[in-house]
């Protein structure tokens, strides 16, 4: 008999892993498996035909600081707990991993359980650790570092099998514990050719059009440190003697800051805030060149698009994108004058070339079927 599929989702908003993880429900579904989605939306998954949709409870617990996940878990695992029975559980939060396994011990489940990391919490505390100035927030991010080595440590050894996007980050967890190094697997984002669309059908009215001007697309979250706007702003400061125009497309909980520390540097006039849209890719060919300043991120779609695309970018060097791009690709360190200048040799179609080579050849190695390597890694491919 088959097992059933359990996955819990705390999100209910549409985002990279958001969205990676319904895809890969519908994959499940594809099988004819028996699938129970635990979200605090039904409405966030209303389009997945034969999804069972299993209500979060007790919302108010995720409020509590550095626990509240946990805790918000746990109980709702306990109350789903018949549903677990002699299951698959795919997580992709840490602290849902820990409840899980702490209560497939104590419950005796029989819970095969397969971690999703869609996230290196480790390095992205560790960053935020090194940009903050203030001593409360070190402390925060110290102690965030600790309790998350001590789920790792404590759960990864547990489950089935952890699955990361990239070696950077295998490696990093075999560092934290060697005895992981054989149940740990790499599946990156894809480049899917049923998502990613060559060209939009009309020139979107908040284009301009000019001959004369570079157009530079940025498409990203809008959080201001750990994806780069301190970066972009002041590269582009250092070459505001261009005709260029920047075209922002995303949304996040730093927009106004964002806008108001582009206004700030009298940079207004050249930028245009187009907000979050749907299918982003498909307005790639508009731009001369994709800016990608973020310090962290961890297999960001953006890349692989703009690689589909032939769109040429500047993109700082941090692992992910020295794992989708290749080691030969120019990456620029995450200096203002490093990057600025990377751009105004891209303008002037120093770099084009050797670029587009190294993309087409990174393409083809990452078009693979996503929905199926991810059955083949829980055994369900057959």
């Amino acid at each position: 008999m088959k097992k059933n599929i359990v996955t819990l989702a705390h999100a209910a908003f549409k985002h990279g892993g958001h969205t990676r993880h319904k895809e890969l429900i519908k994959n499940l579904l594809s099988k004819e498996l028996c699938v129970h989605w635990i979200g605090p939306s039904q409405r966030d998954v209303s389009m997945i035909s034969g999804l069972n949709y299993l209500k979060l409870e007790f919302c108010f617990l995720k409020s509590i600081p550095f626990l509240g996940a946990f805790f918000y878990s746990f109980i709702n695992i306990i109350k789903y707990r018949k549903k677990f029975n002699n299951s698959i559980y795919i997580t992709l939060n840490e602290f849902d991993l820990l409840a899980a396994v702490m209560l497939n011990k104590i419950l005796t489940l029989k819970v095969d359980i397969y971690f999703l990391q869609r996230s290196d919490l480790i390095i992205k505390s560790y960053i935020e650790l090194k940009r903050s100035r203030n001593v409360f927030t070190k402390i925060k991010y110290r102690l965030r570092i600790k309790l998350i080595e001590f789920i790792y440590n404590f759960c990864l050894p547990k489950i089935t099998k952890s699955i990361v996007q990239t070696k950077y980050h295998k490696e990093r967890l075999i560092k934290l514990n060697p005895s992981l190094s054989m149940s740990i697997s790499i599946v990156p984002n894809n480049v899917n050719t049923s998502w990613v669309k060559l060209d939009s059908t009309e020139t979107p009215m908040w284009f301009y059009k000019n001959s004369d001007t570079y157009n530079l697309g940025v498409i990203s979250n809008l959080f201001y440190k750990i994806k780069g706007f301190d970066l972009l702003i002041d590269s582009i400061s250092l070459i505001r003697d261009l005709n260029i125009h920047i075209y922002i497309i995303g949304d996040g909980i730093d927009r106004e800051l964002i806008k108001s520390k582009f206004q700030d540097e009298g940079l207004s006039n050249i930028t245009t805030f187009v907000g979050r849209v749907d299918n982003a890719s498909s307005f790639m060919t508009l731009f001369d060149l994709i800016l990608i300043p973020t310090h962290y991120d961890d297999c960001p779609n953006v890349v692989l698009e703009a690689m589909y695309n032939k769109i040429n970018m500047v993109a700082t060097d941090i692992d992910a994108h020295k794992f989708l791009l290749g080691d030969s690709f120019p990456l620029v360190q995450q200096d203002a004058f490093q990057f600025s200048e990377s751009i105004r040799h891209n303008i002037e179609g120093n770099e084009l070339d050797l670029k587009q080579a190294l993309m087409s050849v990174r393409v083809n190695e990452l078009s693979f079927d996503w929905g199926a390597k991810m059955l083949s890694e829980f055994n369900l491919n057959g």
